[in-house]
């Protein structure tokens, strides 16, 4: 569990406010609004704090505030984090293991400063007895969301400036004035694969358009957060405009920092070695980036790099 810090309690009215702009609450009446009202407290998180981890046990419903709450899970088979949604306010988390109490199959991280409604799970349950209504509407987004599981992709990777690849032809597959209803960027289509890169994984309108004008295609989506979705939008849509070749490859990867060779001299692994072995290391030094609350390596997993911290901390 994160280390959350509990709020002095909001003003009833504020906390009502935020629970009737939940989807779960979508209409509710107004008893369903005054009962989680009574039970919650407010709590936050600052940016790239845990609030749940994988594989811990876990008895509170989350409803989003403020800010956004990121959802992943370590897939040990590929060794990579799969991404499973970025949620903003209005969403809520975390009562499948409170339904079914067990661990939580993901974790969860403040994607930005957040504040959340934090409801224990004995008052969730209580709270689904008592008005049917929400029951019925819970029921409902979890069987829309084991749907889009089942049919969707294994695996939705982080966007990376260096695997942004672009056709020219990409405009026809998806109109360049819908990207941004959808916030989507389409990049390639071969073989029957849409590749795109999208804000939202769990977009059901862009979907929709899918199965709609796009028969038998299927999606490769690449999650993509708003900062870089802007960049990445404005270099495609420039890169249209020009006269370039039939397919361009972003070059925006984190440049190496221009001291490293001091660096080399500063970490202590490599401190004590001459400066010809430097030399011998520098063309093999390739910079990565690293989101808040990513997985860099997990337990029980081999890796086949050594990684030097340059910037940030690594927890």
């Amino acid at each position: 569990m994160g280390a959350a810090r509990v709020q002095d309690r909001d003003p009833i009215e504020s906390i009502k406010s935020v629970l009737r702009s939940c989807q779960l609450f979508t209409g509710a009446a107004d008893g369903v609004i005054d009962f989680v009202a009574a039970h919650v407290e407010t709590i936050s998180f600052a940016k790239g704090e845990p609030i749940i981890l994988e594989n811990e046990n876990n008895d509170h419903v989350y409803f989003v505030a403020e800010g956004a709450v990121e959802i992943v899970s370590y897939i040990v088979d590929e060794k990579r984090v799969q991404r499973l949604a970025l949620l903003r306010p209005g969403s809520q988390f975390a009562e499948f293991s409170v339904l079914t109490k067990s661990t939580k199959s993901g974790s969860a991280y403040a994607y930005e400063a957040s504040h959340l409604l934090r409801l224990k799970g004995t008052h969730f349950i209580e709270l689904l007895k008592k008005f049917p209504a929400v029951s019925s509407k819970l029921a409902a987004d979890l069987a829309a969301l084991n749907e889009r599981v089942e049919s969707g992709n294994d695996f939705v990777p982080y966007y990376q400036a260096s695997d942004l690849k672009v056709a020219r032809g990409i405009t026809d597959i998806i109109p360049q004035s819908s990207w941004k209803k959808f916030g989507v960027i389409p990049l390639v289509h071969r073989g029957g694969v849409l590749s795109v890169a999208l804000m939202d994984p769990n977009n059901d309108e862009f979907f929709q358009f899918v199965r709609g004008h796009l028969s038998g295609v299927e999606v490769n989506a690449y999650l993509i957060d708003e900062d870089d979705y802007e960049t990445a939008f404005d270099f495609v849509k420039n890169w249209l405009r020009s006269n370039g070749s039939a397919e361009v490859r972003s070059k925006s990867v984190p440049p190496l920092p221009s001291d490293v060779k001091a660096m080399l001299s500063a970490f202590s692994l490599t401190a004590l070695l001459p400066e010809s072995v430097h030399a011998q290391l520098l063309p093999l030094l390739k910079p990565i980036a690293a989101k808040a609350g990513q997985i860099i390596c997990a337990p029980k997993t081999q890796h086949d790099k050594l990684l030097l911290v340059v910037s940030g901390s690594v927890e």
